[in-house]
């Protein structure tokens, strides 16, 4: 697979040792889609295909009692959300939408749940009454795992050395070969050495880390907040999500979604 951005005329063969090898312009890799314009907007489509065959499989399900079809959400329909869903920081914000409303869609069609979105308020709002049957609106499921992700990545011994190295090195301010520079207001910045920018693991992290900190006066060195133990950060990180919600999309556009309206049919 050739990777690149530009309209050019790929060849479909590639003649290797005298074998010829197709030229695809997309694979999975581990269940997820990565195609040759790094979009991911193949994987978006897979997960909107394989959740409406999940739903048309279940219509007759639609009279049964709310408690029965959200056992049937999170069991067979939000895993395909969950899964991988820490490298949707490397996903345009047109990718990132597609999966939203397919999520919100999932919602409404079987709870008939949606919401008048007019403000970033108006997020937190939805998400206050999806609290009551346990779920997330998305972006806030999306930042909440994002969380618990960095948390296993620095406190699971069996995390990759070098995603838990990155992040000690973020949390200790000690990131050397020129990567984090001070800057005028006393603070630390990722210079990243990519055309990519933000779309960097380092750079996301170092961003969410100095706001967290900042806006929310969560110490990421502090374990009374980022303690060791997973439920208590989990329930410490639940707890806080709405204003986590804020700041990040003020410091990251691409997660400042819009919300589909639904009309009921």
């Amino acid at each position: 697979m050739f990777i690149t951005n530009k309209r050019t005329v790929l060849p479909k063969h590639l003649m290797v040792n005298k074998y010829k090898v197709e030229v695809v312009s997309s694979f999975r890799l581990l269940g997820v889609i990565i195609d040759n314009k790094l979009n991911f907007i193949e994987y978006a489509r897979y997960i909107k295909t394989i959740v409406n065959r999940k739903l048309f499989s279940i219509k007759k399900l639609f009279y049964l009692a709310t408690s029965v079809k959200l056992q049937f959400f999170k069991s067979f329909i939000l895993p395909y959300f969950d899964y991988c869903l820490s490298i949707y920081i490397y996903f345009p914000k047109i990718t990132i939408q597609k999966i939203a409303n397919c999520y919100n869609s999932c919602m409404f069609k079987l709870f008939k749940f949606k919401a008048q979105i007019t403000s970033s308020e108006c997020f937190n709002t939805f998400n206050n009454y999806l609290e009551k049957y346990n779920l997330f609106n998305f972006q806030h499921r999306l930042f909440h795992r994002l969380l618990l992700f960095i948390h296993k990545i620095k406190f699971n011994d069996k995390s990759p050395a070098n995603l838990k190295n990155q992040i000690r090195l973020i949390l200790n301010k000690d990131m050397k070969g020129g990567q984090i520079l001070r800057n005028a207001n006393n603070r630390y910045i990722v210079i990243t050495n990519t055309h990519y920018g933000q779309n960097t693991f380092s750079y996301f992290v170092n961003e969410l880390i100095f706001l967290l900190n900042e806006k929310l006066c969560i110490n990421f060195d502090n374990l009374n907040y980022f303690d060791e133990n997973y439920n208590l950060f989990k329930k410490r990180s639940f707890n806080n999500i709405n204003l986590i919600f804020l700041v990040i999309i003020e410091a990251f556009s691409k997660f400042n979604l819009t919300m589909k309206n639904f009309d009921l049919i």
